[in-house]
């Protein structure tokens, strides 16, 4: 009876070993452009699920992903320019920018705050393939006009269309927004949780404004943050982390910073940079030193476009880069990132997440000793402050500065669901929503 039923058993799983696997409805696109794997495809989920995966408001999520050179950039050069004040030449910067690997916008989805996500479209698409309507794509472009099939060799040139048109959305629709707000998180956040992140973001701001106007045009922006690691996964997260921060610095070298300099130029509304951790560096270089890519060999661009607010949640970088001397080799804000008109860092003394890098003497910008060292010592370079538990700032001097450091010791102190490094997390609040609200509100106060 035994001997039946194991060879029954044989029989099944060879009969179901011999069934082709089935395929997700994008893998020939994630395999052309090399972004199938468990962890990277996780960076464009939101076009697999754009009603479940999207905004609860109105706004867009800008999507850039990474693939090899040899794939994406086969029909078009790489064009790179010089950036003075940046701390590195212009071969420095090419080092910065092309690896094996380069960054490129894979898509824009709009989201339209609907009940069920109804309405969620996209504006641009890498995985779009003519032709292939059997079953239906997972979502839809917006616009007829739009269709364009990005062929994986075009994938890095194509993304300056990309770009192209979303500044050609925003000035279309600029008028009727209050402010423009760009958001991007941190190490080891995929898509589908910074889209959640957004979310949380965004409602407890605008719960803390009150009745007065406030009405933004939103960006979300996602990048591939997290290395894949189903072995030992903990151990190789935690060695990702070099590696995660160069990929930081290279986000904010090139798409987000075209998106602050290039796309946002000339806006005449507010425009509000926030980011967390990782997210807090790739916005710190994107709004301080910008791109050091350019569409065209001959083009002679200045990243100059004015920032209002930048604002730093638990920043992942040595405050040295925005505050002090300037170290051969790394990377610097010019002159305090003077084209930012109002910088606001946060620290925490519950952020143990910054206490893991206690062999830096360097401090990174969310850690508690880094505040110190600027605003407890009698230091007079930065306007310093306090936030109480409820959100209300308290500016504790007279310091005439772009740069306000908030000591957020009770108000970031609790562990984010299901987050590591302690409060390293604690930004997605009610009184989070307050804190952020007062700084763009009683800014000059």
């Amino acid at each position: 009876m035994k001997k039946a039923m194991f060879a029954g058993l044989v029989a099944l799983l060879a009969g179901c070993s011999s069934l082709p696997p089935a395929e997700r409805l994008l893998e020939q696109q994630e395999r052309e452009l090399d972004t199938d794997g468990s962890t990277t495809m996780l960076f464009h989920s939101a076009l697999y699920y754009p009603s479940e995966i999207s905004l609860t408001f109105p706004g867009f999520i800008l999507g850039i992903e990474k693939s090899p050179v040899d794939i994406i950039a086969k029909n078009g050069a790489v064009y790179i320019k010089e950036i003075p004040g940046s701390g590195f030449t212009k071969e420095e910067l090419a080092d910065e920018v092309i690896d094996k690997k380069i960054l490129y916008v894979s898509h824009i989805i709009e989201s339209f705050g609907k009940p069920y996500g109804q309405s969620n479209c996209v504006h641009y698409n890498a995985y779009y393939r003519e032709g292939l309507n059997k079953p239906k794509p997972p979502i839809e472009f917006c616009n007829n006009s739009e269709k364009h099939e990005v062929r994986p060799e075009k994938a890095y040139m194509d993304s300056w269309l990309a770009m192209s048109n979303l500044k050609r959305l925003i000035r279309d629709r600029i008028e009727s927004y209050t402010h423009v707000i760009v958001v991007t998180m941190g190490w080891n956040t995929v898509q589908e949780e910074a889209v959640r992140n957004f979310n949380s973001i965004m409602k407890n701001l605008k719960a803390a404004s009150g009745d007065d106007p406030f009405n933004p045009l939103f960006i979300g922006v996602t990048w591939p943050s997290q290395w894949a690691a189903k072995w030992v996964e903990p151990i190789v997260r935690g060695l990702s982390f070099p590696w995660k921060a160069h990929d930081a610095d290279e986000v904010g070298l090139t798409w987000l910073g075209v998106l602050l300099h290039e796309t946002l130029a000339d806006i005449d509304k507010p425009i509000v940079v926030i980011g967390h951790s990782f997210g807090a560096r790739a916005t710190s270089v994107a709004a301080c030193i910008g791109p050091a890519i350019v569409a065209e060999e001959t083009t002679k661009s200045e990243n100059n476009n004015t920032i209002d607010y930048l604002i730093n949640l638990q920043g992942a970088y040595r405050t040295n880069r925005l505050l002090g001397q300037h170290r051969e080799g790394k990377l610097q804000y010019d002159n305090s990132c003077g084209n930012v008109k109002r910088i606001f860092l946060t620290s925490s003394v519950s952020d143990t997440a910054m206490d893991s890098l206690f062999w830096r003497k360097d401090k990174y910008a969310g850690d508690d000793e880094s505040y110190d060292r600027y605003c407890e010592n009698g230091n007079s370079e930065v306007r310093c402050g306090t936030a109480a538990w409820s959100g209300e700032l308290t500016i504790t001097n007279n310091v005439k500065s772009n740069v306000t450091y908030i000591n957020a010791d009770e108000l970031i102190n609790r562990n984010s669901y299901l987050s590591g490094g302690d409060a390293h997390s604690d930004i997605y609040r009610a009184e989070h929503g307050v804190m952020l609200w007062n700084m763009l509100s009683h800014s000059e106060e």
